[in-house]
């Protein structure tokens, strides 16, 4: 994932930003999206979905909807 090319754009990024990833995924684990993604964005806020798959908005669309929500 992480030699895509928009990798490279992510310190950049001058916007409250939250980096979601649901614990059970294994196509983008949440270690892979904290390392890759969150900490290259300037005061990314990281948050795991617990017992949440790769479709978070499917598996867990009550608390996805309440962290989007959340400010």
């Amino acid at each position: 994932m992480a030699n895509m090319s928009h990798f490279k754009r992510l310190p950049s990024i001058q916007i409250p930003t939250k980096v979601i990833a649901g614990e059970l995924d294994v196509s983008c684990p949440p270690e892979l999206m904290r390392n890759d993604i969150a900490q290259q964005i300037p005061n990314a806020r990281m948050h795991v979905i617990a017992g949440a798959t790769h479709m978070i908005s499917l598996t867990k669309p009550v608390e996805l909807a309440a962290l989007l929500l959340e400010k």
